[in-house]
């Protein structure tokens, strides 16, 4: 049995090592640092994918809702595994279809979902509504910066990508869209990230678990390296509704 399988099926389940791409290690823990839990927060995780990052999300929070388009089945089956030990839900919708409420959610997270989505400035402002007052609003999204036009359009193609977003261009976005205290920085500054990226489109972005940490922890030191206001391949941003 590999490694990250005895992880998977292990108590110390969810964790994001599981996912078994330094990447999104990178960027799951850097999204979260952003901001604080207390445990009792309601946090919507839109485009959940196949839910890892949501039942992360669960351990730090009083209940996680994950929503996507897609099949949500291993979602599902990630549910039942935490079953009783957390609180994670899973619908299949569009959030412009789903029955929240105003002001329903502490917190919002996506994980490089807003680019895939046609019609995302409609959603960036019902995701503004559907926050309590002072509530989190904490993205990712694809810049591309650093990668060729030609693997760019093979990320688009194959990725469903709509948009690809600038630094400037995201800030005014939010701020219009309803959001305050906006704050947008760069991610995967470093060209070892553009390599891994670029690597990633050619021929998959899976690893070791082994593989994962080395490259996640050269990673961080490239990162913390690079200059703090170099362009990168992905933006953050956190704001408030």
């Amino acid at each position: 049995m590999k490694l990250h399988s005895l992880l998977y099926s292990s108590r110390f389940f969810p964790n994001i090592w599981v996912c078994q791409n330094p990447l999104k290690v990178f960027e799951y823990r850097h999204l979260v640092a952003l901001t604080r839990f207390s445990g009792s927060e309601l946090v919507l995780d839109l485009g959940c994918g196949s839910g890892l990052q949501t039942c992360c999300l669960a351990r730090m929070s009083r209940k996680v809702i994950g929503i996507d388009i897609a099949d949500l089945s291993k979602a599902q089956d990630k549910a039942r595994r935490v079953a009783g030990k957390l609180h994670v839900e899973f619908i299949q919708t569009r959030l412009q279809d789903a029955a929240f409420e105003r002001g329903t959610f502490d917190r919002i997270f996506s994980f490089c979902v807003i680019e895939h989505i046609p019609e995302y400035r409609q959603v960036m402002e019902l995701c503004a509504s559907l926050l309590k007052p002072g509530g989190e609003f904490v993205i990712s999204v694809d810049s591309l910066h650093g990668v060729s036009d030609e693997l760019r359009a093979t990320h688009a193609l194959r990725h469903h990508v709509h948009h690809y977003f600038q630094a400037e261009e995201l800030r005014s976005l939010l701020s219009e869209c309803g959001f305050g205290d906006v704050q947008v920085h760069a991610i995967f500054r470093s060209r070892l990230a553009a390599r891994l990226f670029c690597r990633g489109i050619r021929g998959g972005f899976s690893y070791t678990l082994g593989e994962t940490f080395w490259r996640w922890l050269c990673l961080c030191v490239a990162e913390t390296l690079s200059p703090k206001d170099a362009p990168g391949v992905f933006l953050v941003a956190r704001c408030r509704a």
